[in-house]
């Protein structure tokens, strides 16, 4: 995107400044309300974010006094193959006191 850059340290910023604020899933982390936030987005794997939404002009939902953006990281859906159920059943035991019919 022409409005976000990072710089060699890591260093996210939007429109020259770095005052950037990260979301998941559109909502907040605590991974990524740490000081150092490159190195927070360094522990998100690459395989596991389908996109990232870019926004410049953040509506007050969000809190955006004072920031120059936000960019939302989309993680992909995990899919987990598999049968899932249940079994229940009743056991029987034989009273040794009284014969079997």
């Amino acid at each position: 995107m022409p409005s976000v850059s990072v710089d060699t340290d890591g260093t996210v910023s939007m429109r020259g400044s770095s005052n950037v604020k990260f979301l998941i899933n559109g909502k907040p982390s605590a991974l990524l309300g740490i000081d150092d936030g490159a190195n927070a987005l360094q522990s998100i794997p690459a395989d596991q974010i389908e996109k990232i939404e870019v926004i410049t002009n953040p509506s007050s939902k969000f809190e955006a006094s004072g920031t120059a953006g936000i960019l939302n990281i989309i993680l992909k859906k995990s899919k987990k193959t598999g049968f899932n159920g249940s079994v229940i059943g009743t056991l029987r035991v034989p009273s040794p006191n009284k014969p079997e019919c």
